[in-house]
């Protein structure tokens, strides 16, 4: 699939039988901002899969490279993440259009969170 931030090629989705990865989360998980990074650099990131999911830093949400809510996103609100685990370690939640079956966990283990 083509690439939303306008590099030309093509690349793999890191999402597998819709789940959230269960590796062991980093010790210090980064996330990178698209004001913080040049367009060759970027390119570069994900041509190396060294970046695989775009999130919302105001809203807290992140989903796959390749989702319609996510190209919508003003630059200076846009971060990248390495893996799924970077992206929650950092406390985002999943993108309901992109991510439907990590979202519904996510909605379903909050919902469980809150019952007294």
């Amino acid at each position: 699939m083509a690439c939303p931030y306008g590099s030309g090629f093509t690349f793999q989705s890191p999402v597998k039988n819709g789940r959230i990865s269960t590796a062991t989360p980093h010790a210090n998980p980064t996330m990178i901002t698209h004001s913080q990074i040049s367009d060759t650099e970027l390119k570069d990131k994900i041509k190396n899969r060294e970046i695989a999911f775009g999130g919302n830093q105001k809203l807290k949400i992140y989903g796959t490279l390749h989702c319609q809510s996510g190209k919508r996103l003003k630059r200076e609100n846009r971060v990248f993440f390495s893996s799924e685990n970077e992206a929650i370690q950092n406390k985002f939640r999943p993108c309901g259009h992109c991510m439907k079956t990590q979202y519904k966990q996510w909605i379903y283990s909050t919902q469980n969170q809150i019952k007294i």
